[in-house]
């Protein structure tokens, strides 16, 4: 009944944005294109996600879930956590979780069965 009322505008669409692939790319107002890579070119950018990245991969980790008011561990932990793929350390997976987060604002991360 609202959205009859007070029908939503938006700027871009979902379509706009999912349907275009991966060359989904930002314009700036005087027309340059920004990406990932260039973004990292920037030295202000790189040293931000660098030491965000760097610092919160280093930070312990644990899981935890709440049962009627009071936080318990989580038992067992999710393989991810601690063992996230083959030849990567826990802190190298953090920090490139995180930097994709920074700068794409997802994370994928495929569990090894």
């Amino acid at each position: 009944m609202l959205r009859n009322l007070f029908p939503e505008k938006r700027a871009i669409s979902y379509q706009a944005i999912f349907g275009s692939g991966t060359d989904m790319q930002q314009t700036t107002y005087s027309g340059t294109v920004i990406t990932q890579d260039t973004s990292l070119r920037i030295g202000a950018v790189y040293a931000c996600v660098r030491l965000l990245a760097d610092t919160i991969s280093t930070l312990p980790v644990d899981t935890f879930y709440r049962d009627g008011g009071e936080r318990l561990p989580y038992r067992p932990k999710p393989l991810w956590l601690d063992n996230p793929d083959l030849g990567v350390s826990r802190e190298d997976h953090l920090q490139q979780a995180m930097v994709s987060l920074l700068l794409d604002g997802n994370v994928f991360i495929r569990i090894f069965r």
